[in-house]
């Protein structure tokens, strides 16, 4: 309900990892692909930028 929310995921636990330089902001969201399984993979399930200078996301991977 919230239009600046860009992905969202309930059915995934996880978390986001940030790199922030001047030239730009990108973010990746992780997931487990089953939580009590100690031996799960990690995936990739979203990855965004910001560039300097340029307005809005862009959307690297969904």
């Amino acid at each position: 309900m919230n239009p600046h929310i860009r992905f969202g995921r309930s059915d995934k636990r996880g978390y986001m990892l940030m790199e922030i330089t001047p030239a730009a902001t990108r973010t990746r969201f992780m997931g487990l692909d089953a939580v009590r399984d100690p031996k799960t993979a990690q995936r990739e399930l979203a990855a965004f930028r910001v560039e300097d200078g340029r307005p809005g996301v862009e959307i690297t991977m969904i």
